[in-house]
């Protein structure tokens, strides 16, 4: 039995089989990266238009507390959209309504019945 041949066959089909095996795992790991940071990257844009909107309301309800709720609401809207496009993340109408609408009962839940009252 010819070892040499033995070996050159066992090279062969390791460099066969294994450098396409690395290849494609080194590019699943490489797409999971991007991945993960792409949902970081979501997540982040998330949680900075939840503040933005936190602000908005608490903003807006203490320049403008005699104003009706759609004309604070409005103004709000145009706040936030101010906002978020400063910091180049993008949202439409809705998203924008949906954020402030979901802050605006938070800021409801925690102050209770002292919330809306003039400070004046």
């Amino acid at each position: 039995m010819d070892y040499t041949q033995l070996i050159n066959d066992l090279l062969v089909t390791l460099i066969t089989v294994g450098v396409p095996l690395l290849i494609g795992s080194l590019f699943k790991l490489i797409n999971a990266k991007i991945g993960t940071e792409n949902m970081n990257k979501i997540e982040q844009e998330i949680n900075n238009a939840s503040v933005l909107a936190q602000a908005a309301v608490s903003y807006i309800q203490q320049k403008y507390p005699d104003l009706l709720n759609e004309e604070k609401k409005d103004k709000a809207v145009e706040w936030l959209t101010n906002e978020v496009n400063k910091y180049g993340i993008n949202l439409t109408e809705e998203q924008i309504e949906g954020y402030l609408e979901s802050a605006l009962r938070n800021m409801k839940d925690a102050f209770g019945s002292e919330w809306g009252k003039s400070t004046k």
